[in-house]
């Protein structure tokens, strides 16, 4: 079973957990985390694309085979999280090059030293055939699992078609992830970039006629040529129709177009509270005749929030625990 951390979903399947993930934690990126979704693995990454690259080269496992990780520490500092041997050695490479002398990491070998092409050579000529069982007790700890997936699942993971594709799984959601992930860049830019929301809303009204009224044309001629080449004689009205149901029914320009859910401030604002729980500023007016204004954030909501999320709990008792085994300590 793959359980998410951010949540008490559990599924059975690798691709089914990542998509669990990109749909109903989209919201991942804008101030948090995502997590690797391996349970023994302390990973995080900022980016999706970060994940994915993470799995592809630390979690790459194949069909019916034993596949085997640690979490390897350090024996020259105190970094703890390391999850590959690649990343070790990359990790021990930038000690050598502060000519920090380093053990040899295999069982049974007292080579050390403080060279980074002698210690290359040593182990291109020592070890050239050592695996993460043969790493020192000291440094790795082991967990060995069989992947339980297919290839034809782990490809479901890898690339933009991870949207497109799960048994069971109904337009409406993925309606809505696509919706979601645009509201999500809009948030970015008036939050992080400060973008004036007028300036939102022109830059929309652009899009929309860009990919409208602007592109039907020439996609409608591209779909007739192609249509055309594999000797497939439609008439030029079906192609337009064709065309004109794919962009009236298109998520995205749903959103943006004329009584959508992302057409103006007010919606864009609305659907921002309903879909991130984002806790909205509060506005007192001080002065009626200067128009002096006081904003804040409403603390009790914004704590309300936080503590709904079971990531941060999960962390606060951790802590918790952490603080009374320490005091048991001092007594």
């Amino acid at each position: 079973m793959w359980c998410c951390k951010l949540c008490s979903t559990s599924v059975s399947k690798r691709f089914q957990i990542l998509k669990h993930l990109r749909l109903k934690h989209s919201i991942l990126g804008l101030r948090h985390s995502y997590p690797c979704i391996y349970s023994h693995c302390p990973c995080t990454f900022k980016t999706w694309g970060g994940l994915r690259t993470h799995l592809s080269r630390a979690h790459n496992a194949k069909p019916s085979r034993t596949v085997e990780h640690g979490i390897l520490t350090c024996p020259s500092c105190p970094e703890s999280h390391i999850s590959t041997s690649r990343e070790y050695f990359l990790h021990i490479n930038k000690h050598l090059k502060r000519l920090e002398t380093v053990d040899c990491v295999y069982k049974n070998c007292s080579f050390k030293t403080n060279v980074y092409g002698t210690f290359q050579t040593h182990k291109n000529r020592k070890h050239s055939t050592c695996t993460l069982r043969d790493f020192k007790n000291e440094i790795v700890k082991r967990t060995e699992f069989t992947s339980d997936h297919d290839l034809s699942e782990e490809s479901a993971d890898e690339g933009p078609s991870d949207l497109h594709s799960e048994a069971g799984l109904v337009s409406e959601n993925l309606e809505e992830a696509v919706v979601k992930n645009l509201a999500l860049v809009l948030l970015k830019l008036e939050v992080f970039s400060h973008v004036p929301t007028s300036a939102i809303d022109h830059l929309l009204e652009g899009l929309h006629f860009l990919l409208t009224t602007s592109s039907l044309p020439l996609t409608n001629s591209l779909t007739l040529a192609v249509l055309k080449e594999h000797n497939i004689e439609v008439t030029a009205s079906l192609v337009s129709e064709l065309c004109t149901a794919l962009y009236s029914e298109n998520p995205l320009l749903k959103s943006i177009a004329k009584g959508g859910s992302l057409e103006t401030s007010f919606k864009r604002k609305k659907f921002y509270y309903d879909k991130f729980n984002v806790v909205v500023p509060e506005e007192y007016v001080l002065e009626e005749k200067t128009n002096k204004t006081f904003q804040y954030i409403p603390l009790l909501k914004l704590l309300e929030q936080l503590l709904q999320r079971k990531d941060i709990i999960g962390k606060l008792v951790d802590n918790y625990k952490s603080g009374l085994s320490n005091s048991q300590l001092l007594m």
